[in-house]
Protein backbone atom coordinates (compact mmCIF):
# COMPACT_ATOMS: atom_id res chain seq x y z
CA UNK A 1 0.00 0.00 0.00
CA UNK A 2 1.56 3.65 -0.95
CA UNK A 3 0.04 6.13 1.18
CA UNK A 4 0.54 9.90 0.85
CA UNK A 5 0.53 11.67 4.19
CA UNK A 6 -0.95 15.15 3.83
CA UNK A 7 1.38 17.59 4.63
CA UNK A 8 1.04 21.48 4.83
CA UNK A 9 4.06 23.69 4.50
CA UNK A 10 3.74 27.56 4.82
CA UNK A 11 6.33 29.87 3.52
CA UNK A 12 6.27 33.14 2.83
CA UNK A 13 9.42 33.23 1.10
CA UNK A 14 9.90 32.22 -2.85
CA UNK A 15 12.84 30.35 -3.02
CA UNK A 16 15.21 27.98 -4.95
CA UNK A 17 17.66 25.99 -2.92
CA UNK A 18 19.96 23.31 -3.81
CA UNK A 19 21.68 20.86 -1.39
CA UNK A 20 21.69 17.23 0.01
CA UNK A 21 20.40 15.39 2.66
CA UNK A 22 22.82 12.96 4.45
CA UNK A 23 22.26 9.66 6.28
CA UNK A 24 24.42 8.69 8.80
CA UNK A 25 24.94 5.23 9.85
CA UNK A 26 27.59 3.60 12.01
CA UNK A 27 28.64 1.94 8.51
CA UNK A 28 28.36 4.86 5.96
CA UNK A 29 27.44 8.20 5.34
CA UNK A 30 25.10 8.50 2.27
CA UNK A 31 24.88 11.78 0.63
CA UNK A 32 21.41 12.26 -1.27
CA UNK A 33 21.64 15.59 -3.30
CA UNK A 34 17.78 17.54 -3.39
CA UNK A 35 16.76 20.60 -4.96
CA UNK A 36 13.38 22.19 -4.20
CA UNK A 37 11.30 25.20 -5.06
CA UNK A 38 8.88 26.66 -2.69
CA UNK A 39 6.00 28.37 -4.55
CA UNK A 40 3.51 31.04 -2.91
CA UNK A 41 -0.09 28.14 -3.57
CA UNK A 42 -1.47 25.10 -2.73
CA UNK A 43 -1.27 21.26 -3.91
CA UNK A 44 -3.58 19.13 -3.87
CA UNK A 45 -3.43 15.02 -4.04
CA UNK A 46 -6.08 12.54 -4.74
CA UNK A 47 -6.74 9.96 -3.16
CA UNK A 48 -4.65 10.05 -0.20
CA UNK A 49 -4.44 6.07 -0.07
CA UNK A 50 -3.50 4.02 -2.97
CA UNK A 51 -4.29 0.36 -2.82
CA UNK A 52 -2.03 -1.94 -4.81
CA UNK A 53 -3.04 -5.03 -6.41
CA UNK A 54 0.02 -7.57 -5.29
CA UNK A 55 2.85 -7.48 -7.28
CA UNK A 56 6.21 -9.59 -8.14
CA UNK A 57 9.56 -8.47 -10.31
CA UNK A 58 8.45 -7.81 -13.74
CA UNK A 59 4.44 -7.16 -13.34
CA UNK A 60 3.94 -3.34 -13.36
CA UNK A 61 1.25 -2.17 -11.05
CA UNK A 62 -1.12 0.97 -11.94
CA UNK A 63 -3.48 3.18 -10.04
CA UNK A 64 -5.06 6.63 -10.89
CA UNK A 65 -3.50 9.62 -9.06
CA UNK A 66 -4.84 12.92 -9.69
CA UNK A 67 -2.99 16.19 -8.63
CA UNK A 68 -4.05 20.13 -9.10
CA UNK A 69 -2.54 23.18 -7.47
CA UNK A 70 -3.09 27.00 -7.50
CA UNK A 71 0.60 28.39 -8.46
CA UNK A 72 1.42 30.84 -10.95
CA UNK A 73 3.76 28.83 -12.85
CA UNK A 74 3.73 25.44 -14.76
CA UNK A 75 4.51 22.45 -13.12
CA UNK A 76 6.27 19.77 -14.55
CA UNK A 77 5.43 16.03 -14.29
CA UNK A 78 8.70 13.47 -14.69
CA UNK A 79 7.81 10.27 -16.03
CA UNK A 80 11.12 8.95 -14.25
CA UNK A 81 10.14 9.73 -11.03
CA UNK A 82 13.53 12.23 -11.22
Amino acid sequence: MLVYSQARVVTSVEEAVEGALQVVTGAEVLSIPLRYQSLAGTLQISPSVVRLDAAFPGKMVRKPLWAWSTYQVLLYQHKDGV
